[in-house]
C-alpha cells in the first residue's frame, strides 16, 4: 500500500467515524458557501448594484437547488469512498 493509500485511509476512518450524516451536512455547506461566495463577488465586482435584489429573491431556488444536487452527489461519493476503504483495509489485511 502507498504512502498517500495510507493517509487516505486514515483520513477515511475519521469523516467514517463522524458519521454519514454529519459527512453529507459538511460536505453540502462547503459546495454552498463556496457557490455563495462565488455568487457574491460575481453580484458585488462584476454587475451594477441593480443586481443586488435578483440576488437575494434567487436565494430561496439556489438553496433548494444545491440541496437537491448536493445531498445525492455526496450520498453517491460516500458511498464510493466507503467501498475504496473496504477494499483497501481487505488488501491491508491480506497482506
Amino acid at each position: 500500500m502507498t504512502e498517500s493509500q495510507k493517509k487516505w485511509l486514515k483520513r477515511w476512518e475519521e469523516n467514517r467515524r463522524k458519521g454519514f450524516i454529519h459527512y453529507i451536512v459538511i460536505q453540502t455547506l462547503m459546495i454552498g458557501g463556496g457557490l455563495f461566495t462565488g455568487k457574491l463577488i460575481g453580484v458585488a465586482l462584476f454587475t451594477n448594484q441593480s443586481q443586488w435584489g435578483e440576488f437575494f429573491s434567487s436565494v430561496p431556488l439556489t438553496v433548494a437547488l444545491i440541496l437537491a444536487v448536493c445531498i445525492p452527489l455526496n450520498s453517491l461519493a460516500w458511498l464510493v469512498s466507503d467501498k475504496r476503504y473496504k477494499s483497501l483495509t481487505n488488501q491491508q489485511n491480506n497482506t
